[in-house]
């Protein structure tokens, strides 16, 4: 009703009788205005008066006419912007449909045909709006500054002809007054001269005068085209757009009774998930309790009976709505872990150079495994050990000063763990027991059963190292150049690289492969495609990395106008990836900081890998040194060798035990 009333009031003052007493429409008296071409030989102050007024208007027209340009052109630049805008929300609100709604399978093709009814409009009104301003922009703006470059110029051109005539007729005349009546030839000269000035100034004041009159006469009837064009190309947008829209009005009444079923839908599963997640709360509740009641047991050696009334007053206290029986308190008889799997968080214990550090993670018991997914970003060094070479067993207190510690002891290195109570510490080593059991022997073993195993199956199970299984060398070409980037090399652009930096994670070509290898291998280990057997976790990660992902790393800051052709000469190639991966100059400062805090963990891992590997040289080799120098000792004469031989002074030879 108030969309009536509202086009009630703008028809009523669009009515003829409103505009009839309107300032558009008074009658004006153009002709006077306008100059009359029989007086331009006169150059009286009346024509001077006439023409200096129509300059000015025509100073004015011209000032409108720009102006009225320059407005079509700053909305042809806005118009261009709303409808690149415009494309983008319809692209997004495409994706949006087709990617994020959950549709059920009795309304998804109702659904999906009703977005696509009314993004097909949209997108319809949106080239409608552009072909307006083409109309608008080949209608009224260019005839406009055609109007402006053509006749208000030319205007111009015959003022400064007419003011250069008019010089002219003065200086004559002034020339031909200040001259003596005996000088007869030159007073003749002076006078065809005057009557040839006054000839051009009354050809340019007509002229001028016809100019101005034409430029007068021609703006009513163009100011009115174009106004009439203006308008008929908005009718025509607007019936258009009216004709679009109204045949998806059936389309948008349909997703209205679509969306009630939704929300009715959306607020019965809400309440659902809501009960179900109270219901689960109390679930958990109940169950943290228990292992509290375990912990104060088991680890604070508290009475069963008071650590069941402590912690149930605790819960009536802190967690009111959720009521807990004391006797749902009671823990369960525990029974031997059977299962091969395992997660949840430990405290690892990593060591540093000015002591220990315990970060917590999240480790993972799976397929003979124990790996953490968040190492890499928290932790220095990567865990992921095999553990069909492992030993798990408890760590006394008074070697780290924690409680519910466990060691898991590999031939690489052993991690340090702790859990947060004794039974999840058991829970722990049993699940890793059974792991391990299972990797070297196909079972799941419990403790308990392990202790009747033989002596040769115990021994095996911390000895026998298990069959090493040499990977099958085979061509990761194809998929790994189907990874963005990877079709050309990683530094120069050269076509289909042969080459890969396994730690990088891209691929080069055999050219820079070798300025590659002269990195060290801290910074780039290089592998052949084709020649090297390529290690499973290599392939995942020059997958996961690729060269496009590489670049934006290392050539974050790299310029816009870097020529890699000229890269491709030997010297320039080499200083080109000293400066990419050694220096590291075109990556941002985080990331810069970051990798070389990587590759300086790594050096110092391996240089500590080695000092150990060597530590354990030297004892061996002292240990069989001092058993040597033992036996020569025994081999002297009177004490137990053979009295003939040594006691006739005859020393061991250079190849026995003694040397």
């Amino acid at each position: 009703e108030s969309g009536l009333e509202i086009g009630k009031t703008a028809g009523n003052r669009c009515s003829p009788e409103k505009f009839s007493s309107n300032k558009f429409c008074r009658p004006r008296d153009s002709e006077m205005k306008l100059l009359k071409v029989s007086q331009c030989h006169e150059d009286s102050p009346d024509f001077r008066s006439r023409l200096a007024q129509l300059e000015e208007a025509t100073g004015l027209l011209e000032k409108k006419l720009r102006r009225i340009c320059s407005i079509c052109e700053e909305r042809q630049a806005l118009a261009e912007r709303d409808r690149t805008l415009s494309q983008q929300l319809i692209r997004e609100f495409e994706f949006f449909a087709s990617k994020e709604l959950d549709c059920q399978e009795e309304t998804d093709a109702a659904m999906q045909n009703s977005i696509e009814v009314m993004t097909t409009a949209l997108k319809q009104l949106v080239d409608n709006q552009e072909r307006l301003f083409e109309q608008i922009n080949i209608g009224i703006l260019k005839p406009l500054q055609h109007f402006i470059e053509h006749d208000v110029e030319q205007v111009k051109a015959s003022r400064k002809t007419y003011e250069k005539s008019r010089s002219e007729a003065t200086h004559a005349a002034d020339k031909f007054c200040q001259c003596k009546k005996p000088e007869m030839g030159l007073l003749n000269d002076l006078s065809l001269q005057l009557f040839d000035s006054r000839y051009d100034l009354h050809h340019s004041a007509c002229n001028y005068a016809l100019d101005l009159n034409c430029l007068h006469t021609k703006k009513t009837p163009i100011f009115l085209q174009k106004l009439v064009d203006f308008m008929t190309s908005q009718l025509s947008y607007f019936h258009l757009g009216q004709i679009m829209l109204r045949d998806t009005e059936p389309h948008i009444n349909g997703l209205y009774s679509v969306l009630e079923r939704i929300r009715t839908k959306v607020t019965s599963r809400d309440t659902e998930e809501r009960t179900q997640v109270k219901s689960l709360l109390e679930q958990v509740l109940t169950s943290r309790a228990r292992d509290l009641v375990v912990f104060h047991t088991q680890d604070l050696h508290f009475p069963s009976e008071i650590a069941k009334s402590t912690i149930s007053r605790h819960l009536a206290e802190a967690h009111p709505s959720i009521p807990v029986d004391e006797k749902e308190l009671e823990p369960a008889s525990r029974e031997p872990v059977q299962a091969l799997t395992m997660s949840g968080y430990l405290w690892y214990a990593e060591q540093k150079t000015f002591g220990t550090s315990w970060i917590r993670l999240y480790f993972s018991i799976r397929k003979g495994m124990l790996v953490s997914p968040e190492s890499t970003s928290k932790a220095k060094i990567p865990i992921s050990l095999s553990l069909n070479l492992c030993n798990v067993k408890q760590a006394p207190v008074a070697d780290t000063e924690r409680s519910f510690c466990l060691k898991v002891v590999s031939p690489v290195r052993t991690l340090l763990l702790q859990a947060e109570s004794t039974q999840e510490m058991q829970t722990w080593i049993e699940v890793l027991n059974n792991a391990i059991a299972h990797a070297l022997h196909g079972q799941s073993l419990t403790p308990e059963r392990e202790m009747h195993l033989p002596l040769e199956a115990m021994a095996a199970k911390y000895s026998t190292p298990a069959p090493v299984v040499k990977p099958k060398k085979v061509n990761v070409s194809k998929d790994l150049y189907v990874v963005p980037g990877n079709d050309i090399c990683a530094d120069c652009g050269n076509a289909k690289p042969k080459w890969a930096s396994v730690n990088l994670g891209v691929l080069i070509c055999i050219e820079c492969s070798g300025v590659h290898r002269s990195l060290g291998v801290y910074v780039s280990q290089v592998r052949s495609l084709t020649l090297d057997t390529l290690k499973p976790e290599w392939i995942t990660k020059l997958k996961e990395q690729g060269n496009a992902h590489c670049n934006t790393i290392y050539e974050a800051h790299l310029p816009d106008d870097f020529d890699r052709d000229a890269i491709r000469q030997d010297e320039s190639r080499q200083e080109f990836i000293v400066e990419k991966y050694i220096a590291m100059k075109y990556t941002s400062p985080e990331m810069k900081e970051r990798i070389l805090e990587e590759r300086q963990q790594a050096r110092a891992e391996s240089l500590r890998k080695s000092q150990q590997f060597l530590t354990q040289e030297s004892n061996e080799s002292a240990s069989s040194f001092t058993s040597a120098s033992e036996e020569t000792d025994s081999s002297k004469p009177g004490e137990g060798g053979e009295p003939g031989k040594e006691g006739n002074g005859s020393k061991p030879e250079k190849n026995g035990s003694g040397s």
